[in-house]
């Protein structure tokens, strides 16, 4: 089945794209889209996972990377998919998933 991510800010720089279509197993779910992401992107999989990246200058000036996961967001189809779901939550062709960090401040 066919997928499209749409990702954020930094996770396009290290993948390349803003917007990436990817085809999976008809049985597959957001978190194995995930791991799909960071197989076929290592940076974006070491990213993800908090490991140091060997370039990390590819992030841009504003981005630190602090050496742990990050908290990302995943949206299907414009819901949010909390952590806890990601591995039970099934996809359908055509969905539209979207990965960023969270907005935070005031």
């Amino acid at each position: 089945m066919r997928v499209t991510w749409h990702l954020g800010d930094p996770f396009w720089r290290v993948a390349g794209a803003r917007r990436l279509t990817v085809d999976l197993p008809e049985e597959a779910t957001v978190a194995d889209a995930l791991d799909f992401l960071g197989g076929q992107y290592p940076m974006l999989g070491r990213l993800l996972r908090g490991e140091p990246l060997e370039d990390a200058s590819v992030l841009g000036p504003a981005w630190q990377v602090v050496g742990r996961a990050l908290p990302i967001q995943v949206f299907r189809n414009g819901r949010a998919v909390r952590a806890e779901d990601r591995a039970a939550t099934r996809l359908e062709g055509g969905d539209r998933l979207y990965l960023f960090l969270p907005a935070v401040g005031g």
